[in-house]
């Protein structure tokens, strides 16, 4: 290259420079915006998917105890048989913290306000990590945008209450401080997120096997490991301490559908695995003794595919740098030991505490890759190209991978369904004990006395064959005839559909319908 043809190449090369630097002195700003305009857009879609009927009956249990707890009656939960506090489901004392919101502001919308709140939160801590290691602020904001493009995040935020979002965001604080030695505040993060739920212990545990496979030794491993494992056992037996004497009595004799005595027994986190054993020292065993047989229930296709889509949107960039993903190992071995669907798809909850893990390990893949990338030593320039296809790579999987947010403006409930179900929920007396179907209990808050229907194994109130003296008897059933939950053959009574059953017992009386749903009340 001439002399000419060099300074024409530098002098092009200035102004490019100049708007790279403007653009990386202004990144955090750049990052506040994104963040910002993600809450304003999840938020509008969360408003419209909820006011449309789009959410479940999860949203029930967490709303309804801190309403409850707003009225005097502490985290009181009335859908289970085995307990009468969501506390006995599993230990979240971090709901306590919505109580306040809940009681200035009493609405659905509150919770999930702060559900996206907190979860876009997760992006400063990507920030500093993706800044730190790629040394680009603009490539720190690239792996920031792309936190908020996660499918798993995205699912997570429009779907019902789920408090293990906020520890996701905690998480991802945590490895930032663990990162640079910075002991009180990862403590603190830790500490806070375990508040969340109790399968949390497994992850801040892991930040100790972490600390081994990097090489720091047992100072830095000893304390998470002992802090996750006493707390996971803290924890766990003070959930138990909120059931029913007598809650857990094994069945009478021997179960081949394992939801249909849920929980069959045993503490109802384990049951979801009684198809491996009734105990925790059972189902350890089992793993331990029958190798083959585990192994044909964890790879599946449906099971490789899951794991496939937690790598795909992230441009598979963890593979590139795997040591923290062992963050989420245990969690992951739980889905895939699993015979629920919804633990081994990447659009319910069960995958959000994989996200700290998976996102650490794409932002130093992101740094392993542009370190190979850079050629000439302008490794600035390869992080940046790095992040932002990772962004540009981020978008293009919001197709393939069902963005939430779209779907719900795109997918709602026909207009005269939503009136509907409007109409024959102003027809439910405040006082009323009413079972509903998933999509419809929701707006049927707040009440001390709501269940789901069909029944599940679990729900303590009578209905046809399901008898029993310590079980409520209902006021209403409002049910969607369109509803899946009754087409499950677990959810029959004495070989009928609910539904069917309802409708031939002759104290129940239609006082509605329309547009595929009914309301039924109970007359003595």
């Amino acid at each position: 290259m001439s002399s000419v043809a060099a300074a024409r190449d530098r002098a092009g090369r200035a102004p490019r420079a100049a708007l790279l630097d403007r653009l990386a002195a202004l990144a955090p700003r750049l990052l506040v915006v994104a963040i910002v305009l993600w809450v304003a857009v999840l938020f509008a879609a969360s408003f419209f998917k909820y006011e449309t009927y789009g959410q479940g009956y999860d949203q029930v249990d967490f709303e309804q105890a801190i309403w409850n707890t707003v009225q005097g009656r502490p985290m009181e939960d009335s859908r289970f048989n085995f307990t009468w506090s969501v506390f006995g489901m599993d230990w979240m004392p971090m709901l306590l913290l919505f109580v306040p919101a809940y009681a200035l502001l009493p609405s659905a919308h509150t919770l999930f306000f702060l559900q996206i709140l907190g979860a876009s939160l997760g992006a400063i801590p990507v920030y500093w990590l993706a800044r730190d290691r790629l040394g680009s602020k603009l490539a720190g904001l690239g792996l920031g945008v792309a936190y908020l493009l996660y499918p798993v995040v995205l699912h997570g935020v429009l779907n019902p209450f789920q408090v293990r979002l906020f520890s996701v965001s905690l998480l991802l604080f945590a490895f930032y401080y663990f990162e640079r030695g910075n002991w009180k505040l990862f403590y603190a993060c830790v500490l806070l997120a375990m508040l969340a739920r109790t399968d949390v212990a497994f992850v801040v545990a892991m930040f100790g096997v972490y600390a081994l496979l990097t090489r720091r030794g047992w100072p830095w491993a000893a304390g998470p490991l002992a802090l996750g494992a006493v707390y996971f056992v803290l924890s766990t037996a003070i959930a138990q301490s909120f059931a029913y004497p007598g809650a857990f009595e094994p069945p009478a004799g021997p179960v081949d559908d394992p939801m249909q005595c849920w929980p069959c027994g045993i503490n109802p986190q384990l049951a979801y695995y009684a198809h491996l054993g009734s105990s925790a020292p059972e189902i350890v065993g089992y793993i331990v003794t029958h190798p083959f047989e585990v192994a044909r229930l964890v790879f599946t296709p449906e099971k490789m595919w899951y794991v496939a889509s937690l790598l795909i949107p992230l441009g598979l960039l963890p593979v590139l740098s795997a040591r923290p993903l062992v963050l989420g190992l245990p969690v992951l071995a739980l889905n895939l030991l699993s015979d629920r669907s919804a633990q081994y798809d990447y659009e319910h909850h069960y995958s959000l505490l994989l996200v700290p893990g998976l996102m650490a390990a794409a932002v130093y893949g992101a740094g392993n890759l542009s370190g190979w990338l850079a050629r000439r030593g302008n490794t600035v320039k390869a992080a940046l190209w790095v992040a932002m296809g990772l962004v540009v790579w981020g978008l293009a999987m919001q197709v393939p991978f069902k963005n939430p947010a779209v779907r719900a403006f795109l997918y709602p409930e026909p207009a005269e369904r939503v009136a509907a179900a409007n109409r024959l929920v102003a027809m439910v007396l405040p006082e009323a004990k009413v079972a509903a179907s998933s999509k419809l209990a929701p707006h049927l808050l707040p009440r001390r006395y709501i269940y789901n229907f069909p029944p599940a194994p679990y729900s303590p109130y009578n209905l046809g064959p399901r008898q029993r003296e310590d079980y409520v008897e209902l006021d209403y059933v409002l049910v969607d005839s369109a509803a899946s939950a009754l087409d499950v053959p677990g959810n029959a009574l004495g070989g009928q559909s609910a539904l069917d059953v309802l409708t031939g017992l002759p104290e129940w009386k239609l006082v509605n319908e329309e547009a595929g749903l009914a309301l039924y009340r109970r007359e003595p």
